[in-house]
């Protein structure tokens, strides 16, 4: 269980729970959806205040990009570590996530190859960031490990790419493209 301290939980537990409702692999919408998911549902069968449902959607959408402000509120941050949390586990557990990820994408919506192209890129983008956590004490616990587990797993992609799409892989890179 990952559990850190915030200030709503309510709105937090909401908002992971909601957060990838809908989730169709490939999609750009998914979380603007899963917002609307989640305050339609909220509203119609819950006495959720507006404010907080207000909340749940600011947060639900920010899961889409994983940026937080310095002075975005602590639930917020809190909610982004929360989601992102896997990226610091243990090696074996990372391994199935990761597996997980590209069951979820080939072949059904790309190719192995463009997959591991887009994947690689956008875990480097990952890595250029200053910090993958927003807290302290998610920085502390989470940061190291997250980066040595991403650097593994560009590490094992690469050995499975050709040349062909390792240049792809490095010019998407270079621009900042996903396939």
């Amino acid at each position: 269980m990952r559990t850190i301290p915030c200030e709503d939980g309510r709105v937090v537990f909401l908002s992971l729970l909601f957060h990838d409702a809908i989730y169709v692999a490939g999609r750009k919408d998914n979380e603007s959806r899963s917002a609307d998911l989640a305050v339609s549902t909220l509203r119609q069968h819950s006495n959720v205040p507006d404010a907080q449902l207000s909340f749940v959607r600011e947060i639900i959408l920010a899961t889409a990009h994983h940026v937080a402000a310095a002075s975005a509120s602590r639930d917020l941050k809190v909610a982004l570590d929360i989601d992102m949390s896997i990226l610091g586990s243990a090696p074996a557990e990372y391994a199935r996530y990761a597996s997980d990820v590209a069951k979820e994408y080939c072949p059904s919506v790309t190719s192995a190859q463009k997959f591991a192209a887009g994947r690689i890129a956008f875990l480097k983008q990952v890595l250029a960031q200053s910090r993958i956590f927003h807290l302290p004490e998610t920085v502390e616990k989470w940061e190291l490990p997250a980066r040595m587990n991403i650097a593994r797993e560009i590490e094992g992609m690469r050995e499975l790419q050709g040349w062909f799409w390792r240049l792809i892989t490095m010019l998407l890179t270079r621009k900042g493209e996903l396939p």
